[in-house]
């Protein structure tokens, strides 16, 4: 098996909005080549990484010479992907996340602390919360790059289906130079792919984070307790979430005036239930009553003497200070 590192001058993406969601979480952007779409009957023949480190970036690259080597590729990649908290792919959630899931698993490697990482997955990003899906053809990760302007920075010329065919073409050929360009063509492939998509990243800056962390779930970290905010929904008269937990948890059940939690250990899963009023056309939610009338949810622009609103007289979803609402009460489980 071959490590490819390659160091990168500046650092991933970052702002005052992104920060207050992941600051103090390690990010890295994961891409794989695969030999097809089904992991069972194709593999993993390259995983790919970029990661912030000592305020640059660095590539790293774990390449399989041949079948063979998949385990050992498997062991090394997700064992680097289990060093950071947040994993942001192209399609990942659909392919990259649970094709290695199940490729490892074949080999009885554990991959739950994979499927515990809080992904953020750019595709669903764009698809879900952006406009291009009206503008652009397609919306491949190449499209979109062309679409930022980051085409010229793009080395490779061949597409993610190619580089299968390139890789099982190198495996019969008797040239020992042929193989090695076909390798060099893969593996520039990929780097491009996971360097790129961190540039990528940028595009956050003229979306709306928090309505896109409203719809794909809100990270939140206490100690060695993670969940993820998921299922948020605003009715009438409440707000409803979910809480997916990885860590020890244990069972617990609070129902009060204002705010109704159950927590189940042997699911990992937290029901929240905030009891919300109309007060002058707005619909808030009565944080002095709630005990978490603190200084962050003062801050916040929808804060009001003791209320908080989470939707306007015009109906407006007020997405960040639903959010943080739900992230003060989920904190209190955590710890």
């Amino acid at each position: 098996m071959r490590i490819i590192e390659e160091h990168l001058k500046g650092p991933f993406y970052n702002s005052r909005i992104f920060s207050e969601y992941f600051g103090g979480y390690r990010i890295v952007v994961a891409d794989i080549e695969s030999t097809g779409l089904s992991p069972k009957n194709s593999f993993v023949f390259l995983g790919g990484l970029i990661a912030e480190e000592g305020g640059d970036r660095i590539v790293r690259q774990f390449f399989a010479e041949s079948q063979e080597e998949e385990a050992a590729l498997l062991k090394q990649y997700s064992s680097a992907l289990a060093e950071y908290d947040v994993i942001v792919t192209y399609n990942g959630d659909s392919f990259d996340i649970p094709f290695l899931s199940k490729r490892m698993k074949k080999y009885g490697l554990d991959s739950g602390p994979l499927e515990k990482m809080y992904s953020l997955d750019m595709y669903r990003v764009i698809r879900n919360h952006s406009h291009l899906k009206k503008l652009l053809p397609d919306l491949k990760q190449k499209t979109v790059e062309a679409y930022l302007g980051d085409s010229v920075e793009r080395k490779d010329r061949i597409s993610g289906k190619d580089t299968a065919e390139y890789y099982l073409r190198m495996q019969s050929s008797g040239m020992p130079l042929q193989k090695e360009q076909m390798a060099d063509d893969i593996i520039l492939h990929n780097r491009d792919d996971v360097v790129l998509l961190s540039d990528m990243m940028r595009i956050i800056r003229n979306l709306d984070l928090h309505k896109i962390l409203f719809s794909e779930g809100v990270p939140l970290t206490a100690g060695d307790r993670r969940m993820i905010i998921t299922g948020t929904s605003v009715g009438k008269n409440e707000i409803k979430a979910k809480g997916l937990f990885s860590g020890p948890v244990a069972d617990y059940s609070h129902y009060g005036e204002c705010v109704n939690l159950q927590v189940s250990r042997r699911k990992r899963t937290a029901e929240i239930q905030v009891q919300l009023e109309q007060v002058d056309g707005y619909l808030v939610a009565d944080v002095r009553r709630m005990g978490i009338d603190d200084g962050a949810i003062r801050e916040l622009g929808g804060y009001e003497s003791g209320y908080l609103i989470v939707k306007d007289k015009s109906g407006r979803v007020m997405y960040h200070e639903i959010n943080q609402l739900l992230a003060c009460i989920a904190a209190a489980v955590l710890q």
